[in-house]
């Protein structure tokens, strides 16, 4: 978990993907980026039908697959509920460190780690993902 205390508070920033503001995938890109190299798709490339709510795990998981959430472990990723405006969507990502915690990036807060096996985290996780 030695490497995710680096990407602790770090900004929040609408569409940000690095070390001066971050939105939850931007904070998944560049961690994906700086840690194992992986090169994943830009915000641009995966937001369509997010304004009406229509966005489901996929294409932000395109090339991950679903894993059960009892077997991730560091670098998988949590499709997780984000509470916009009122609204309940399934449009938040993060990082696992080690089993049971999770390196996220909300508005209102800077990047943390939470154990998402505790309340409230537990009720928003949809689902878990590996990359493929």
């Amino acid at each position: 978990m030695s490497w995710a205390n680096d990407y602790v508070g770090i900004p929040f920033q609408w569409h940000g993907s690095d070390r001066n503001g971050c939105s939850c995938w931007g904070l998944v890109r560049l961690v994906a980026r700086d840690i194992w190299g992986r090169q994943l798709p830009r915000h641009d490339e995966i937001e369509v039908g997010a304004e009406k709510g229509e966005a489901s795990p996929q294409p932000y998981m395109e090339g991950f697959a679903p894993i059960d959430l009892t077997d991730a472990k560091e670098g998988d990723l949590l499709h997780m509920w984000a509470l916009y405006k009122s609204r309940k969507l399934p449009l938040h990502v993060g990082m696992v460190v080690e089993p049971g915690k999770v390196l996220h990036i909300e508005e209102g807060c800077g990047s943390v780690i939470v154990d998402y096996r505790k309340q409230p985290m537990n009720r928003r996780v949809i689902g878990a993902y590996r990359f493929a």
